[in-house]
This record gives C-alpha cells, sequence and structure tokens, in this order.
C-alpha cells in the first residue's frame, strides 16, 4: 500500500549509481524533478514503485536509463527544452508544458497531452495524443525513424517529418491542420516507387516520403489530405507508369500542379 508521506527529489548536478538504482522510491507520493544528469549502470535509472509519483524534465535534463514509475497513478512532465532519450514505463500520463522537446526514447501512457511548444517524436510514443490549440505534433525528425501509436485528436498542427514512407494506423481527429514535410525527389533514378492510396485520384500523386492515413479523418480541413487518405504539402503532377508490384507504382516527376 502507497504512504501518505510526500518526497521530492530536485536534481540539478548528477546522481549516478554503477549498480543499482540511481532514485528508488518508497511507496509514497513522490516527485522527481530533474535539470541534470541521473544515470544508473545497471539498467533502471529511476524506480518509483507504489503510490501517484512524477517526474518532472526540464532544460538540461539527461536520464541514463529506464525510468519506470511503479503502480499507482503517474506521470511524466516536461517543462522547457531537451530530449528525452530513455525509455519510461508505467507512467499513465505525459504532459508537454514546455517550448520544444525531442522525444527518441520510447514509452506508452494511457494518454499525452501537449499543452504548449513542439513536441517532436523520433522513437516511439503508444499512446492516444492531444495536440491542443497553438501546439504542435511532429512525429519525425527527418529521419527514418518517428512513431505515434494510436489516434491523435488534433486541435492545433501535426507534421509529419520522415524520409520514408510510413503508414499512420490510429485515427486523425480534430479541427487543426495536417501537414507533411516533404523531402525532394532524388535526381537519380528517375523513377521513385511510392505507395498509393486505394482511394487515390489516377492523375494525382504524393511526393515521396508519402505518409498514407489507415484510419478515419474526422472534422480535419480538406486541403489536409490528398484522396482521403494520403497526406502531403505539395502537390505534383505524375506520369502513370507501368506497376512494379502491389501497392506500388513507379512514378516520374513532372510539372507542379496548379
Amino acid at each position: 500500500m502507497a504512504g501518505s508521506f510526500v518526497v521530492t527529489v530536485n536534481n540539478s548536478g548528477s546522481i549516478i549509481s554503477e549498480r543499482r538504482f540511481a532514485v528508488r522510491g518508497v511507496n509514497g507520493q513522490e516527485s522527481v524533478i530533474n535539470s541534470g544528469l541521473i544515470r544508473s549502470d545497471a539498467g533502471t535509472a529511476i524506480d518509483l514503485r507504489g503510490g501517484n509519483d512524477s517526474v518532472i524534465l526540464r532544460t538540461g535534463s539527461q536520464i541514463i536509463g529506464l525510468a519506470d514509475g511503479g503502480t499507482g497513478t503517474d506521470r511524466v512532465v516536461l517543462e522547457g527544452s531537451g530530449t528525452a532519450s530513455n525509455d519510461f514505463q508505467n507512467f499513465e500520463t505525459l504532459r508537454m508544458t514546455g517550448a520544444d522537446w525531442t522525444w527518441s526514447g520510447n514509452g506508452t501512457f494511457v494518454g499525452t497531452q501537449i499543452e504548449s511548444g513542439v513536441l517532436r517524436v523520433g522513437g516511439t510514443l503508444t499512446s492516444p495524443v492531444t495536440v491542443q490549440t497553438g501546439t504542435t505534433l511532429q512525429i519525425g525528425t527527418g529521419g527514418t525513424t518517428g512513431t505515434v501509436a494510436r489516434d491523435i485528436t488534433d486541435n492545433g498542427s501535426v507534421v509529419f517529418n520522415r524520409s520514408n514512407a510510413v503508414t499512420f494506423a490510429g485515427v486523425v481527429s480534430g479541427t487543426g491542420s495536417l501537414t507533411q514535410a516533404v523531402a525532394e525527389l532524388p535526381p537519380s533514378p528517375a523513377t521513385t516507387p511510392i505507395q498509393v492510396a486505394p482511394t487515390s485520384t489516377p492523375e494525382r500523386w504524393p511526393p515521396a516520403p508519402t505518409v498514407l492515413l489507415a484510419g478515419l479523418r474526422a472534422g480535419l480541413p480538406s486541403t489536409a489530405a490528398c484522396c482521403a487518405s494520403t497526406i502531403h504539402s505539395t502537390w505534383h503532377r505524375r506520369e502513370r507508369l507501368p506497376s512494379t508490384q502491389s501497392g506500388e507504382r513507379s512514378t516520374r516527376k513532372g510539372s507542379p500542379r496548379p
């Protein structure tokens, strides 16, 4: 059973353990506020056990090792700016209240709220996400990684920034914008295989990389997607070439479509 006492660990220096946990809870209501280094060479850096606990990451925070919320109702809060590169488990909520954070580790949450700033996902975030007005969720950081696995309520801005083709299997709903940061097609070879959504109009092909929405789009502006299931930011007229394999076609980039 969780205790009724309250404990706050406010670290702006270094807490390092070579053999055990760097920070371990004692079944109370504990808050770990970190703007320094918390590191465990044994695997788990933070183990909060029972109780309703918080891990608050501020500018300068670095955690090396797993952060485990344990039992209870636990949360992670992102303040200021930084990168969360470690993994999180057994936390119920993730709150983004800072200016600019990159999520490059892995974490599973019951819910994620983006309340301010920009949250860039370069790792894996398994959680329903609510993007509030004036905030941004960026999926990918320009490379081939970055995944949000669950539905997104988009009342702000959602940007896909992946250099490869990716399928988003969740439902995107809300009143916000939905765009793709598009890389230029390589000048050689002349053709590039791309995935085509089943309902796409033959004359319109999205530029690579392609984002396919396998889920529904409810309430988003019609300009956010082509043909109901593929989103991108720039149209191009493309010449249809022979099929390469099921679900893919080779295409040649032509003049921009007005």
